[in-house]
């Protein structure tokens, strides 16, 4: 769902209760502390208010978690990202926390960890107690492949019980196939049903364009480093620790380092026209809504002939379309264009064999960038290195990425490698 501006993405703890297969977080128990004093002094007590969401691991086991939702709702709006297993935590919460300040709970069944531990009715009896409370729910499902021959009768047994279950797309590889990618065609019905999932679940790429993150959007770890959002935790993106009282805000935009951006960036970047017709069309695409994903794509052509990724998308509408002529067209104006772009590339001989199986929309939001993947190399090794962090969270460094020169210098050096 959209979360509204400013935002705080805080990771309570990188531990969790459940062991679920498809899942990275640590078993230990949580050894996170941490004071809220500082940030509670950084986002003030004013008329602005925040919303912060509460993820982990699970933040749900953390001790501190009542009083954290407590001190952070006097003011402020929260976001709970929960398994909602602890029950005793759960009647606290319900008892001690205004739902009118609270945006959503949104909560996952872990389907196989529930029937292990014999958990689905009560994990229902909660979510039920919750909107008997006032407040807002959202139930996940991630669909991993283990799970996808039983995913009906869940959906249909909770729809029985007053919850509706939203299917999320799983994101990894499972048995040597790379998710979602990977689902067949009967599956991705789900996430046109569920069409507003899709959206927080794209990996779109704004590398070169200046965002507000690190102003109105922040991702605090469990061990209170700061950093500009979930997707940039390089040390160009690091802001400071909450605990040490280092964290400081920017106080102006900086051009995306990252080649993902997984969550918030549609609602932080700041986008030329061109670009804001290529993103709307990305969003109506995913949504299922192919008319109106065609309709923006051709807006950004107007404006941009050379739109590369315009002319890719929409080449793949009309191969959807089995308009072949017409997605042999544009698909070689594409390529011509840009050639070295791997998602142009595979289009280009899909279409010449007449195959939509694996045809790929392009995520790139900026015409000016070729479609990379993950982070730079460079950009991981700085991560690592505590120097190199002190000289990028210096002003004058950040004051010198913001320069007209630099960006256009950046923006080169990336065309070209």
């Amino acid at each position: 769902m959209e979360v509204p501006s400013p935002h705080i993405d805080f990771s309570l703890t990188q531990s969790c209760n459940y062991s679920c297969s498809y899942c990275h977080a640590s078993k230990e128990i949580p050894k996170e502390k941490f004071s809220l004093k500082y940030l509670l002094e950084v986002i003030g007590t004013g008329t602005q208010r925040w919303t912060i969401t509460l993820s982990g691991g699970e933040p749900m086991i953390h001790p501190d978690f009542i009083n954290i939702c407590g001190e952070l709702t006097k003011n402020h709006m929260i976001r709970i990202n929960s398994n909602w297993t602890r029950l005793d935590v759960a009647a606290k919460f319900i008892r001690n926390i205004n739902p009118k300040n609270v945006l959503i709970m949104d909560l996952s069944l872990h389907i196989e960890e529930r029937i292990k531990k014999n958990g689905l009715e009560s994990f229902i009896n909660s979510v039920l107690e919750l909107q008997k409370a006032g407040f807002k729910t959202q139930v996940n499902y991630v669909l991993h492949p283990e799970l996808l021959a039983r995913v009906d009768d869940d959906i249909a047994y909770c729809t029985s019980r007053g919850i509706t279950l939203v299917p999320k797309r799983f994101k990894g590889v499972h048995n040597n196939k790379t998710y979602p990618e990977a689902y067949e065609e009967s599956v991705k019905h789900y996430m046109e049903e569920y069409n507003h999932s899709s959206l927080n679940l794209t990996d779109y790429n704004f590398q070169g364009i200046r965002c507000n993150a690190g102003i109105d959007l922040f991702k605090i770890k469990s061990n209170g480093d700061v950093y500009r959002c979930p997707g940039d935790q390089t040390a160009a993106g690091f802001l400071g620790n909450i605990n040490a009282g280092t964290f400081k805000p920017l106080t102006t935009p900086l051009p995306c380092q990252v080649g993902k951006c997984p969550c918030w960036g549609p609602q932080n970047v700041i986008l030329d026209t061109e670009e804001s017709h290529l993103l709307k069309g990305l969003n109506a695409y995913l949504k299922g809504e192919q008319l109106e994903a065609e309709k923006e794509w051709h807006s950004a052509l107007l404006l941009n002939p050379k739109s590369f990724h315009a002319l890719n998308n929409l080449s793949v509408l009309s191969a959807y379309k089995q308009d072949w002529i017409q997605a042999t067209k544009l698909s070689a104006a594409a390529y011509k264009i840009r050639s070295t772009d791997i998602c142009i590339q595979n289009n280009k001989k899909m279409i010449l064999r007449n195959d939509e199986t694996n045809l790929m929309i392009s995520k790139v939001i900026n015409p000016r960038l070729s479609n990379r993947g993950e982070a730079s190399k460079l950009n991981l090794r700085i991560a690592k290195n505590n120097f190199t962090k002190k000289i990028f969270q210096n002003h004058l460094f950040k004051k010198l990425f913001n320069t007209p020169v630099t960006i256009k210098l950046l923006k080169l050096i990336r065309e070209r490698r």
